[in-house]
């Protein structure tokens, strides 16, 4: 019956979490029902004060020096900055979009707003995180173009006029408000000298600030009920809440709960690979510049970061680098990307992730771990002034292989302790001369119509293995994993090798070894073995998959090649004994097979939210028996 399977899923979600994740999720939704929320709001517009002081500068250099050979970002930065004063922004990074605010909603209390919103909120949200007012505040401090300072003020009353507090959908989410309140803390520390910027402008941006300074820990049980980067922003929000207004009667109060939040979030968020618990490089990166931003901001607080956690941030670091190509600067595409980046790079790409760890590896290790000046931007702009020394040592990583700088990848595997993002185990990707080449489908959007509603977190859609098309896990949501898979990295040889294992049951009876070999002339091998020790025979079929990002292909048997700019990838298919098919998908259509079919998400990648592009989605179909093995090896030869 429906109402048992309902009640076992229920029960199983539960005993995932931790009892303070289920009761602060109980006082969220009873707070909600009751109207409190509704009520509250009354009161704390009657305690906002008519005067506030200026806030104390931030820790961030006026005068922005150009890296040395890093003018061509620069300029960038500014083409990015003037086409904002035409009156659009690039929202998620990538989709230019008109900056208009038209109050959302504005007739509902918020609380009633999201129950009758029905359409992707995310897209109301993006352009309210005034990230595009960080790129302005940037590019002033380069060219001190006085446009930039009176378009955002222009942007900020349009805002504030059609958002009142609390009303409409841009007062939903606390998460939301505390990224809106950094960027008005940001950009107020950089305009608040300019001869555009006047008193009254200063003066209004306080006043908006201090509501959502008191908004923010009104819903803050629904952020530690997530157990994500909800709660790392919004415990970052009340920081900067108290950093704004030192002298408020709840400074102290917020202080103390944001920071302690913090320390605990750097004690239980990260796995011990240095992986941030959602399993996301993009969250990962967002956590990392919250990290950053309260060290900068509680730098003289007597209550600040604890470093005794000095380790734990040291892994955190290197996780990402290890998923960094040093040539682009770029990250890998793994696990949930909701297009998150509140310091974007100012070449405008967001995968850029390299100035994210350079400054961090600066700021919580003293050292820079890249050489050269290429990705100190956000360095110069927030550590000018601080010491450090030499390089630091990335030391060795257990998923990925660098053959060197332009050829390296990485191997999933990973034993979950919190909510699993996709089904992506013994996912691989490869890298070659700066461009992710075998790579990850990305996610696209959480909330659009179906059957793009977060459904790349599918194991099909990574490059693993599937047994009849079925996900590793069960899927229960748009965000929930049941079932977790389990794997692990069983070697690694002399940096060349890496041999993992993924458990289809629980009773590791059947299970995948998965090994990475790089071979002498950059190219790579896969040899898969599947064993079935009790002969349960759980599918028909065994499907390997593959999804490359290249320009142009041609098929042959079990040889697939495609062209990038630089080179040619041939990708070619051996199992002992047993016939294979192969079928190939280009932006949702097939391009080549017959004997079976994928779905409309194969041949697609998404680099960022909101944003998809058609790849070549090839995969291989194997008939299941108790033992089998398969041999992939990818090649690349300079066109």
């Amino acid at each position: 019956m429906k109402w048992i399977k309902k009640t076992v899923l229920f029960i199983n979600e539960i005993r995932v979490l931790d009892f303070q994740q289920i009761w602060h999720w109980f006082i969220y939704r009873g707070l909600l029902h009751s109207g409190y929320f509704r009520k509250k709001m009354f009161e704390f517009k009657s305690e906002t004060p008519t005067q506030f002081p200026i806030p104390a500068a931030l820790p961030i250099s006026m005068e922005c020096p150009v890296s040395e050979g890093n003018y061509q970002n620069y300029e960038k930065l500014i083409d990015t900055a003037n086409r904002i004063l035409g009156n659009e922004f690039p929202a998620f990074g990538a989709s230019w979009l008109p900056l208009i605010f038209d109050g959302h909603m504005q007739e509902f209390h918020w609380t009633h707003a999201e129950k009758i919103f029905k359409n992707d909120i995310k897209w109301i949200w993006e352009p309210a995180r005034f990230t595009w007012g960080i790129i302005l505040a940037r590019a002033y401090l380069i060219n001190k173009n006085e446009r930039y300072v009176s378009f955002f003020w222009e942007k900020f009353d349009e805002f504030q006029r059609v958002n009142s507090v609390n009303f409409g959908l841009n007062w939903v989410s606390g998460q939301e408000i505390a990224l809106r309140l950094i960027a008005f803390t940001f950009c107020v520390n950089v305009f608040r000298n300019s001869q555009t910027t006047t008193k009254e402008n200063i003066e209004s941006l306080l006043a908006f600030a201090y509501q959502h300074a008191q908004r923010i820990p009104q819903t803050f049980s629904y952020a530690i009920a997530q157990k994500n980067n909800h709660l790392v922003s919004e415990a970052a929000g009340l920081i900067t809440a108290a950093y704004l207004f030192p002298d408020d009667r709840n400074a102290k109060k917020w202080h103390y709960q944001g920071i302690t939040w913090i320390n605990r979030i750097i004690e239980t968020h990260f796995y011990p690979d240095g992986s941030y618990l959602q399993q996301s490089t993009n969250y990962h990166r967002l956590v990392l510049q919250l990290l950053i931003w309260v060290e900068l901001i509680t730098r003289n607080s007597k209550n600040g970061l604890n470093f005794s956690n000095q380790a734990t941030l040291f892994r955190a670091i290197m996780w990402l680098y290890h998923f960094t190509d040093s040539i682009s600067g770029e990250m890998a595409n793994l696990g949930h990307n909701d297009g998150a980046n509140i310091f974007p790079a100012i070449s405008g790409n967001f995968r850029q992730a390299a100035d994210t760890v350079q400054l961090a590896s600066f700021v919580f290790l003293g050292e820079k771990i890249y050489a050269g000046k290429e990705w100190d931007d956000l360095l110069n702009l927030f550590a000018s002034g601080m010491s450090g020394q030499g390089l630091i040592e990335p030391g060795p990583c257990d998923f990925c292989i660098k053959v060197n700088q332009e050829n390296w990848s990485t191997l999933r595997a990973v034993k979950y302790k919190a909510r699993p993002a996709h089904s992506d185990q013994l996912h691989i990707d490869i890298w070659r001369s700066g461009k992710n080449i075998i790579c990850d489908q990305g996610t696209f959007s959480y909330n659009a119509p179906p059957p793009w509603d977060n459904r790349l977190g599918a194991t099909r859609y990574h490059n693993t293995i599937s047994i009849d098309l079925q996900d590793q896990m069960l899927r229960t949501g748009k965000f929930r994993w049941q079932n977790w898979s389990e794997a692990e990295i069983s070697e690694l040889k002399l940096s060349t090798q890496l041999s993992s294992k993924y458990y289809i049951k629980k009773s590791k009876q059947i299970f995948i070894n998965r090994r990475l070999t790089a071979t002498a002339n950059n190219g790579w091998l896969i040899d898969d073995m599947l064993s079935d020790l009790n002969k349960t025979y759980i599918g028909e079929f065994v499907y390997i998959h593959w999804h490359v990002n290249a320009i142009n292909c041609s098929f042959e048997n079990n040889l697939a090649t495609f062209w990038s700019d630089s080179d040619m990838i041939t990708i070619a298919f051996e199992v002992d004994d047993m016939k294979s098919e192969m079928v190939v998908f280009f932006g949702g259509k097939k391009i080549y097979g017959d004997s079976f079919d994928l779905d409309s998400l194969s041949g697609w990648y998404s680099p960022t939210y909101g944003v998809k592009q058609p790849i070549y989605s090839l995969c291989w179909r194997i008939k299941l028996k108790p033992h089998l093995k398969w041999r992939t090896l990818i090649a690349f030869d300079q066109r």
